[in-house]
């Protein structure tokens, strides 16, 4: 196949190890990567890892690979392209052994986020040694790209054609099929995402080529660019907007915090009478006051975070109002607050781009967890020393946002070993996936681990607070919830018709100083908590603490005023069907007939069904 000038063996041996080491990432993977892109069906299984995940990832490199030498003909030239990808594998085989998965378009949304002061710290905690390899990796790679170069290997044999007229066959079928499927459609919005303009030619065979390494890198970097176009555009949408707020005439608190947690469930918080005791650290904090009787406005991040984070009511077209109105972060920079948005989820991503436009409002933004949501993570400590810096930067007024991970399936990767405490529970590393029935019990179990390790965070967050001893509020609810198959359901997940995606968390923290200040306000609080309320309620409930004026100020529904209203609670899966929750909800939830609750796990098992994304 290969005719080179001299040395054959040599110059064929040297071309496969070049071509081995730019493919050691998806190799390392092969053990390591047990969630994949693919139908939630698959999601965490065997066959996850065949139907594109690490076997598929190192396939579609492979067949790249072939190809481009194909392309090039002259091994002289293939080692000289890749040579700069090839930097970045001991990176990437750090990050695919650390995470579990490759690298996305998330991790350089991380780095772009990143100062360089925040790069030089986390450089020397967590990547010096990765770092350093891939510099001696790049001073090796140099010689040994000339030293291949020098032998002379070429691809003359009549089987490079066939590789070239095959690949230019597969992308034609390709480029046919997306335009057939594009033109059937009619699909020429502007919200077309441009990121995927080469990916949706491509042949079936290689959809979710960005996770393959060496040639997906180029394609993570698109996707980021292309979600950054969207946030951008929706930037300027916003640019000439504002909420309309002013600091009043009284005296405001120091620090405002809010902390959205992610996939938490109301019912399984010991402070709002679960029968195990999950939150024993903020049972025990004084000032604190919760409203066990909460719901979301939808069942997933992307759609309910805009609800509590902006004055628009559930019943509103969510992609209207994405560009309608400024969030809670603009209220309080308009009243002279300094604010930071603090974050352990994502910086780009298709279920995320709503979020990160609120997030864009903030003085201060700090991305901190380069693995997202969708496998092993950074704990949610981690925001815990940004929030320090934060309390310790000079300002009359903080208002901070902490973005947490919370429960996000896969559970187990959200606590540290010491808060694995309800057994049985999944094993650290064991592949398992949110839809196995025959599961549920260390589902269940695992989930209520992630609570009680949320319970820590929180008090964590509160302790930081109360310690600097300044005037301080808190507001902490969930995004949604979480089903857990309930009364033998086939529900798991989140993102459907189910009580228990929408049952969420909510409570109010005051400091000493702030239940002094406002002790109207901490006395309304108290008389209200067996209310029925909704994440409406955090809008209007932040600003009225943090004593700013609003020309809509919603004060019916904050939750420190003396008179509380209580609208139909409206919710939809989907953000598009809303139904009322307490009369509507009921007569579709299988979970709310007359059947058990999430401690059911006799059922026979059966297909379980579940929303996709977060």
């Amino acid at each position: 196949m290969f005719l080179p000038n001299q040395r054959p063996w040599i110059a064929r041996t040297a071309l496969a190890a070049w071509i081995a080491l730019l493919t050691l990432p998806p190799i390392l993977a092969l053990p390591v990567w047990p969630w994949a892109d693919v139908a939630p069906q698959f999601s965490g299984s065997r066959d996850a890892l065949l139907r594109g995940g690490a076997l598929g990832a190192l396939a579609a490199s492979l067949l790249i690979t072939v190809v481009a030498l194909a392309l090039v003909r002259r091994a002289t030239i293939f080692v000289w392209i890749t040579l700069p990808l090839m930097v970045f594998v001991p990176i990437e085989s750090w990050y695919v052994y650390h995470y579990g998965q490759p690298s996305t378009a998330h991790v350089i949304g991380v780095i772009a986020e990143t100062n360089w002061g925040e790069l030089r710290e986390f450089v020397t905690g967590r990547l010096l040694l990765v770092l350093a390899l891939a510099a001696l990796y790049a001073l090796l790679a140099i010689p040994a790209a000339w030293w291949i170069g020098r032998l002379g290997l070429r691809w003359d044999h009549r089987s490079r054609l066939w590789v070239v007229a095959a690949a230019v066959l597969a992308v034609a079928a390709g480029v046919g099929a997306s335009l057939v499927e594009e033109a059937s459609h009619n699909d020429t919005s502007a919200d077309a995402d441009p990121s995927r303009a080469f990916a949706r030619f491509l042949p079936p065979q290689l959809d979710g080529l960005e996770r393959a390494f060496p040639w997906g890198v180029p394609l993570r970097y698109a996707e980021y660019a292309g979600q950054r176009r969207k946030i951008e555009r929706g930037m300027r949408e916003l640019a000439s907007r504002r909420v309309g707020a002013t600091l009043g005439a009284g005296i405001a608190p120091t620090n405002v915090i809010l902390v959205i947690g992610e996939t938490a469930r109301s019912d399984r918080f010991g402070i709002n009478g679960y029968t195990r005791d999950t939150t024993p650290q903020l049972s025990r904090i004084e000032g604190l006051v919760s409203f066990p009787d909460a719901v979301s406005a939808t069942a997933a991040s992307r759609t309910s975070i805009p609800f509590l984070l902006t004055r628009m009511q559930p019943g509103t077209n969510l992609m209207t109002a994405l560009v309608t109105e400024k969030s809670i972060v603009s209220a309080f920079s308009e009243a002279g607050y300094r604010t930071w948005w603090i974050s352990n989820q994502m910086t780009v991503s298709e279920w995320d781009n709503g979020i990160s436009l609120y997030a864009e409002e903030a003085d201060v933004r700090r991305y901190l967890n380069l693995a997202g949501f969708g496998g092993r993570s950074d704990y949610d400590e981690v925001l815990l020393p940004e929030l320090d810096r934060a309390l310790a930067i000079p300002a009359q007024h903080r208002f901070i946002v902490l973005h947490t991970l919370g429960s996000h399936f896969n559970y187990r990767n959200r606590y540290p070993d010491e808060f694995d405490r309800f057994q049985p529970s999944i094993a650290r590393g064991e592949r398992v996936t949110i839809f196995d029935r025959d599961r549920r019990e260390q589902l269940s179990n695992a989930y209520d681990n992630s609570i009680l390790y949320t319970d820590k965070v929180l008090a964590d967050v509160i302790s930081r607070a109360g310690a600097t001893g300044e005037d301080s509020v808190l507001v902490y609810i969930a995004d949604h919830g979480e089903a857990l198959f309930e009364g033998g359901c086939d529900n798991a997940g989140h993102g459907v018709a189910s009580a228990s995606n929408f049952r969420v968390p909510l409570f109010v923290w005051m400091s000493p100083k702030a239940r002094l200040r406002d002790q109207d306000a901490w006395r309304h609080l108290q008389s209200h908590r067996a209310a029925p309320v909704t994440s409406g309620s955090v809008f209007p409930t932040l600003a009225a603490l943090g004593g700013i004026v609003l020309p809509r100020d919603r004060r019916e529904l904050n939750l420190a005023s003396e008179r509380l209203a209580r609208p139909p609670r409206l919710v939809s899966g989907d953000s598009t069907h809303w139904m009322d929750f307490d009369t509507q909800l009921p007569k579709v939830d299988c979970a709310l007939r007359g059947r058990d609750t999430a401690t059911d796990f006799g059922s026979t098992p059966s297909r379980a069904t579940a929303g996709v994304g977060p």
